[in-house]
């Protein structure tokens, strides 16, 4: 049962997540793209995000090559990052592994977050990135999401111009 402080965050993570996504339907809102160097970014959150998959007992690690300045919103991008490797996080049992990919394929930088959890059934991998949907809870060890996580990394994703997808097996 959560305690009215537990209530009260988790109406504010809601709200702000329904804002971000209100703000990407309207035609006014747009990305600042500027030229990112993706490397820090991406070093500076594996870092802080170690401690807490730490402390939750997973491996999380960093494999990445070179890759040139990109046109990015550093904010967005690093909420895009942090979604990605929460979600993986959470669907990651103890002494899981989680994997975060950078690299350049042809003519774009490619991301690609790889984890030792559960899988995701066949049937429900056409609605991830679907606002409000939510997978099984009772087989993650964390459900306090909201089911607007993975909606918001397509948003900010095509936003850049960008795509998500996901592979996955059981």
């Amino acid at each position: 049962m959560l305690t009215n402080l537990e209530q009260v965050e988790r109406l504010g993570t809601l709200t702000r997540s329904l804002l971000i996504l209100a703000r990407f339907s309207d035609d006014r809102y747009a990305v600042q793209l500027v030229p990112l160097e993706l490397e820090p970014l991406v070093q500076d959150l594996i870092s802080e995000l170690m401690v807490l998959a730490e402390d939750q007992q997973i491996l999380l690690t960093l494999e990445f090559q070179p890759v040139p300045l990109v046109l990015g919103d550093r904010e967005r991008l690093q909420q895009l990052l942090i979604n990605l490797l929460d979600n993986a996080m959470r669907y990651t049992s103890p002494v899981g592994t989680v994997v975060f990919r950078m690299g350049l394929k042809e003519d774009y930088v490619a991301i690609a977050v790889e984890d030792t959890g559960v899988g995701i059934e066949p049937e429900h991998l056409p609605r991830l990135f679907d606002r409000f949907y939510r997978t099984d809870t009772s087989r993650v060890k964390n459900s306090e999401g909201t089911g607007l996580g993975l909606p918001i990394v397509k948003e900010i994703a095509e936003a850049h111009r960008g795509t998500v997808t996901v592979q996955s097996e059981i």
